[in-house]
Parts: structure tokens; sequence; C-alpha cells
């Protein structure tokens, strides 16, 4: 019997796995070129196709109307007695509930911020230059929710993790309070006067105005019946850049900011401060006080939610038309609150258009904001 020899059969092995390569490496081509065909094909069929634009009853299927119930702000809800249930806090005047009769002191803050070994030196010095601002403006304001979550807080510098963790592709910054992490963008510098020193500002705002201290216990600050994102996003802005020891008018939601510090400077009964002491529903609330309504305030974010919807959805095109009750509630705020019947009519004309900068400042053009509106409310205000 004859024997096979050790290099006969390491060469045969040899053109085997050669001829398998090969094989594979072909079939690799084919494959991309067939799923780069269809990919093509795929995307003409969908450019081919005409895309759905909705209809005004879609995006605002609701009618603009006062309603005849007041507005009921929840100071809290507490549903714990199910198995999923929960206590949430949306007044920090109630936060006893969540952290027991404890309070924190400036340094309580500073000490927590140390003892995070999970903070970078530049962060937790930018954390500590957050609080001074906040106390040195609003030295009673309640600080644990903030406290509470600096125990565990990570900052975490990565272009793809902000990409998946933000609701937008074009965020500069999110916290997630699930998770209790800042994301922001890599190699920004944070600093005085510049959109990311905006940036980080914002997002411990958020870090501080919301938590989870449980499985069964969490502070939020937009109950489920008036949750607006948009709303939420603009009052935290806002909040933000009035701790500023320098003016700042570009700020993120730029529009719906602007409106937001219109309503806010005419009213009487709200200050920025409370965004971090109330819910959102509170706001609402104080709106329509100021205005004598029951219930319109939210009819009106809505309003302002659709506008945004609009400007940022394609399959949404309305016509101006659609918000002019938005634009005539606002301009009924600012005339109410800066004409006086002694002034001429030139003079009127003057506050209408200090309102039209305030609120188209640094605003996208695509917004299509027919500003015209704002002077035909004006001879309306004014006969």
């Amino acid at each position: 019997m004859k024997s096979i020899s050790f290099r006969k059969i390491f060469f045969t092995l040899l053109k085997v796995v050669g001829f398998l390569t090969l094989a594979f490496i072909i079939f690799v081509i084919a494959f991309t070129v067939i799923s780069q065909k269809n990919y093509e094909k795929r995307a003409q069929q969908a450019k081919n196709m005409p895309s759905k634009k909705y209809t005004v009853e879609e995006l605002i299927p609701f009618d603009i109307v006062d309603s005849d119930e007041e507005l009921v702000v929840l100071p809290y809800e507490d549903n714990r007695s199910g198995k999923y249930g929960r206590l949430t806090i949306y007044n920090m005047d109630y936060l006893d509930k969540a952290f027991g009769h404890t309070s924190v002191s400036r340094e309580d803050i500073y000490k927590v911020i140390k003892n995070n070994t999970d903070i970078s030196t530049r962060f937790k010095n930018l954390l500590i230059e957050y609080t001074d601002m906040v106390l040195d403006n609003y030295p009673d304001l309640d600080l644990r929710v903030f406290h509470h979550n600096l125990k565990t807080l990570k900052v975490v510098e990565s272009d793809n993790d902000l990409m998946l963790k933000s609701v937008s592709n074009l965020s500069y910054g999110c916290y997630r309070i699930d998770e209790n992490i800042i994301y922001v963008k890599e190699n920004y510098d944070f600093k005085k006067q510049t959109w990311a020193y905006q940036v980080i500002m914002h997002e411990f705002g958020h870090c501080a105005s919301f938590t989870n201290v449980s499985d069964k216990i969490r502070v939020d600050n937009a109950d489920t019946k008036y949750s607006s994102t948009i709303l939420n996003e603009a009052l935290n802005s806002l909040f933000t850049i009035h701790l500023f020891d320098y003016n700042e008018r570009d700020i993120a939601y730029q529009l719906q900011s602007n409106y937001i510090q219109v309503m806010i400077d005419c009213m009487d009964n709200y200050d920025y401060d409370d965004y971090m002491k109330y819910n959102n529903s509170y706001f609402l609330k104080q709106l329509d006080k100021f205005n004598g309504h029951n219930n319109y305030a939210w009819t009106m974010i809505r309003l302002m939610e659709a506008q945004y919807k609009d400007y940022h959805d394609d399959n949404y095109e309305l016509e101006q038309k659609n918000f002019y009750p938005f634009y005539d509630y606002i301009a009924d705020m600012y005339y109410r609150t800066h004409i006086t019947n002694q002034m001429t009519k030139e003079q009127k004309r003057a506050v209408a258009d200090q309102l039209v900068e305030k609120i188209t400042f640094d605003v996208p053009e695509e917004y299509r904001i027919d500003t015209e509106e704002f002077y035909t409310y004006l001879e309306t205000y004014t006969k």
C-alpha cells in the first residue's frame, strides 16, 4: 500500500482553500453589486413616489377655542398602589416626599461633584460654575434634584453616542434621564459666549430639573396631560441664558424661545426660575390667569408645536393663516403690556416693529412667518 506524503496532502489542501477563498471573494463581489443595484432601484422608486402631504386636521387635530373648564395644576401624582405605579412630583415644594426633610447647600453640591469619579476635571469645573450662577441669581432655589443626579452623573463626549441617544441628529447635546448621562459632541471648547458653553449649561439645567429617585419615585417638570418637549426646551433655554453675566439672544429652539420669552416678559405672575420650581402646566396656568382664560394656553402651545413640525417635516405644508390665532395671541399680550391710549399711531406702530423683531430674531426664513398679521392685529387692537 502506497503511503501518501504529507507534502502532497498539504498542497492539495492549499489548493482547496485557495479555490474556496476565490469563490467566496466572487460571491461577496456579486452580492455587493446586486445589493447596490437593488438599493439604487429602491431609492429611485422612493424618489418617484409622491410624498404624503398631511392635512391641516392631521397636524392641528383640535379646536382653537378656550375650554369651559379651568386647567388644573397637579403638585404630584401618587399611583404607587399599582404594581408598576409610582409617585411623580411636579412641584419642588413637595420634594420632601422624595428626599425626606433634608436640604442641600452650595458646599454639598461642591462635595458631590468632587466625589464623582466619572466626571472629568473640566466638566467638574463647569458644574461648579453652573451651581454658582444658579445660586448667585436664585439663592433660595431648591437644588436637591441636581444634588441627587450629581452623585452618579456621567458626561460623555462622543459624536456617535450623541447621534444615537438624542431625539435629533442635529443635536449638540442631550441629557438622558434614564441613564443620568449627558452626551455632547467631541472636541468642544466650553468657553463663555460660545454655543458650546450654552449647550452644556442647557444640559445641566435638565439635570437639575428632573430625576428618577427610585423605581417608585420620579421628579418631573411635565405631567402626562400637558407634556410638551418644545415648551420644556424653550423654558430651559431661557432659564439658562438668564443666568449668564452677558446678553445672549442666539439660543436653542430659537423661534419657540423667542415666543416664550415675549410671553414671560409680558407676564407679572411668572419668572424664569419658576421653570425650576414647578412643572410646565404651572406656566400654562399662569398664562391663562394673565390673559383671563380657563384653558386656552395649552391650545396655543400645541399650535406653536404644530408650526415647529410644519417647519421640520416636509410632509407638512400648512398655510400661514393656520397660525394666525397664535400670532394674535402673542400680539394681544404684547400690545396690552406696551401700548397706552396716549400713544400716537406712529408710536404704536413702533411697538409692533419691536414685537416683530423680537419674534423673528435669528429665525430661519423657511418658517415663512407672516409678520403682516401682527400689524393687522394692531389695527384691530387700537380701534
